[in-house]
């Protein structure tokens, strides 16, 4: 399962190639262009458009009668609550199309995340990779120590926490690239890599032991899921693309569903869909 998510992740790093040299902004607004003619599609043939249409001017003439009717009171109320039965079926007509693209949605939105969520290390600056053991495994059985290539300097011996079954190293990049990093525990050995590049090279924060953290946390395999380790974490500053021409940086997520609603609503005109 985890090499098939590997597998994925990577196909959807080859839409960025040909951005690979632009301002990451670029890379943004075309995945929520793609994203927007996708989601008029899947919306298209997985609603019942006819039926959409229909309570939309049922909406239409309740919110007319309601504003005709306005100095009846009676009148008035009967229309809103009419217009609150529609819009109920209205939502009723849109949760099949919905339920169809979460999982695309949520496939690239991990995927967005693993690009944008986070940026790599800069030269100089320092950070903690930490470990969390197994809440099975005793302290006893744990011996950690961190091994770090040239390029990258440990600062501190492991500071642990008991209660949490954390131990975290600061560490120090020394120069650009992408480093293994070595954790033993448990008289085993576990890797996670550490990068230091430029905004928009992908970066793994996090290595889990379950299938579930490998998919929200792609570009690492999974720990082995006999180890004594539940997960590895590199906490990289957070950063989102910055929009063209200004300094605002709006949190990626906020870019993604904003561009992605004015691609879908501006083409829904030319590719006929009722929303």
């Amino acid at each position: 399962m985890t090499a098939i998510i590997n597998i994925l992740h990577r196909a959807f790093d080859l839409f960025f190639v040909p951005f690979a040299r632009l301002d990451p902004f670029w890379g943004m607004l075309a995945v929520s262009a793609v994203t927007g003619v996708l989601m008029l599609i899947v919306y298209k043939y997985t609603s019942n458009q006819a039926a959409i249409a229909r309570v939309k001017d049922i909406i239409k003439a309740h919110l007319l009668e309601a504003w005709i009717y306005r100095e009846d009171v009676g009148l008035m109320l009967r229309a809103q609550v009419a217009v609150l039965r529609a819009n109920m079926k209205y939502i009723a007509l849109n949760l099949q199309p919905l339920l169809v693209m979460i999982v695309p949605v949520l496939f690239i939105l991990v995927s967005l995340n693993f690009r944008y969520g986070t940026r790599p290390l800069e030269v100089g600056e320092e950070i903690v990779v930490k470990t969390f053991r197994k809440t099975a495994v005793t302290a006893d059985k744990m011996d950690e120590r961190l091994e770090t290539p040239d390029g990258v300097e440990v600062l501190t011996p492991g500071v642990r926490i008991e209660e949490r079954g954390e131990v975290g190293w600061r560490v120090r990049i020394l120069k650009k690239g992408a480093y293994t990093v070595t954790v033993l525990a448990g008289g085993r050995e576990y890797t996670i890599r550490l990068v230091a590049g430029s905004f928009g090279t992908r970066v793994a924060s996090r290595r889990y032991a379950s299938i579930g953290g490998a998919f929200f946390y792609p570009g690492e395999p999974a720990l082995p899921s006999d180890g004594v380790l539940s997960r590895i974490e590199i906490n990289y500053p957070t950063l989102s693309p910055a929009i063209p021409g200004t300094k605002w940086r709006p949190h990626w997520l906020i870019q993604y569903f904003v561009l992605s609603l004015i691609f879908g609503l501006a083409l829904r005109g030319p590719f006929k869909v009722e929303i």
